[in-house]
């Protein structure tokens, strides 16, 4: 136990001492690649990449340089892999968390980490505004709907009004045909009366006239 709290020490150190190498090396390579650099590098996922460098962007740009080979970053590599079937679960992509398996340094996983949780956040708000505009244009689709039912129902209720006109109107009509043809039968019936009484008068006169001679 002792001699791995004192190895870890040395360790330690000579991480430091690298980090302020490499962080040297990458200042020197602003002046060695003034005139920019163009090449090909090998990943370790044995991949090939190219690399096409502006020198003035190089020149201007501040990098940093991290180096760990502690047993807490590696204890801390290992946990963020073995959260991996939670991030699925939650619904970060395969191929997110695969990269993250690729991974060998914390400070690589963290970076990778943010960038799958800015795409997520951004899918996120991606479904939230298309689930806001379904649901707008559910809304307008109702609201046209309804519109579309309350002309019917006027609709309807014009055609109700103009159908009791019509009827009143017919009604009226056939009433003062009733009283038309009530005072035509009235008056028909006066005007055989007044014959009658016409006859009578006439069949008086008749019988009359023997008689005075």
């Amino acid at each position: 136990m002792q001699s791995s709290h004192i190895t870890e020490d040395l360790f330690r150190k000579f991480s430091r001492f690298e980090q302020r190498e490499l962080q040297g090396l990458l200042d020197y390579s602003k002046e060695a690649w003034i005139s920019g650099k163009k090449g090909m590098y090998v990943m370790p996922d044995t991949t090939a990449q190219y690399i096409d460098l502006d020198s003035l962007g190089h020149m201007e740009s501040e990098y940093g340089i991290f180096v760990s080979d502690a047993g807490r970053d590696q204890e801390n590599i290992r946990q963020a892999k073995e959260l991996s079937q939670a991030m699925i679960q939650n619904g970060m992509p395969a191929s997110a968390v695969l990269e993250l398996l690729d991974t060998e340094n914390f400070s690589g996983i963290k970076d990778k980490l943010r960038k799958a949780e800015a795409a997520q956040a951004e899918l996120e708000q991606a479904q939230q505004q298309a689930q806001q505009q379904m649901q707008q244009q559910q809304m307008q689709m109702q609201q046209q709907q309804m519109q579309a039912q309350a002309q019917d129902k006027d609709r309807d209720r014009q055609k109700d009004i103009e159908i009791a006109l019509i009827n009143a109107e017919a009604k009226d009509q056939n009433n003062r045909l009733d009283i038309d043809l009530q005072k035509l039968v009235q008056d028909y019936d006066i005007k055989l009366k007044e014959i009658d009484l016409k006859r009578e008068a006439l069949d008086k006169e008749g019988d009359l006239e023997p008689n005075g001679e």
